[in-house]
């Protein structure tokens, strides 16, 4: 299976064990939406995990793992743009090999987890970068950008031609 990126070029995904699902609907709540998932899929093969996420990164989004890939496989083709609640589900392979799956067959290797504070490290940085780009100077770099600078450029060109005619 293959997936176009953003860029135009394509990127090989092999058969998984697990599957991939996108465009689910958001308002459902997670323990609903992962029962679900569960009663729908199990159909096709043995689930070992359903995994979705609450986090704004996430929503919308899923994974099945199946005990084989024949399974998943299966589940793939007969699911695909199926209505699940109200919404066509988009189905793929995962990109990468589930945890579960990684730790039954020991090739499991632990992520490094980010800091809570890099995220607002990394936050602080952006809007600094952002605010330069834009040309805001630091003492005025709020809502109103450079207005105060220009507003008193102007007072004083005016008053300047005030003096010189009146």
């Amino acid at each position: 299976m293959s997936i176009a990126t953003s860029g135009g070029e394509t990127l090989a995904i092999s058969t998984n064990m697990t599957i991939y699902i996108n465009n689910l609907n958001e308002k459902i709540k997670l323990e609903e939406l992962k029962k679900s998932l569960h009663a729908v899929f199990s159909q096709f093969g043995k689930i070992l995990e359903v995994l979705a996420f609450k986090t704004l990164k996430h929503k919308g989004q899923a994974w099945v793992v199946f005990e084989d890939v024949a399974s998943a496989t299966e589940a793939l083709k007969r699911m695909q743009g199926f209505p699940f609640y109200d919404k066509p589900m988009r189905i793929q392979y995962a990109k990468t090999k589930s945890d579960i799956i990684a730790k039954a067959d020991g090739t499991f290797v632990p992520r490094e987890r980010r800091r809570p504070d890099d995220k607002a490290e990394k936050r602080r940085r952006e809007q600094h970068r952002d605010a330069n780009q834009a040309g805001l100077n630091s003492a005025y770099g709020g809502t109103y950008g450079t207005l105060p600078l220009v507003r008193n450029a102007l007072f004083f060109h005016c008053h300047f031609f005030h003096f010189l005619f009146f």
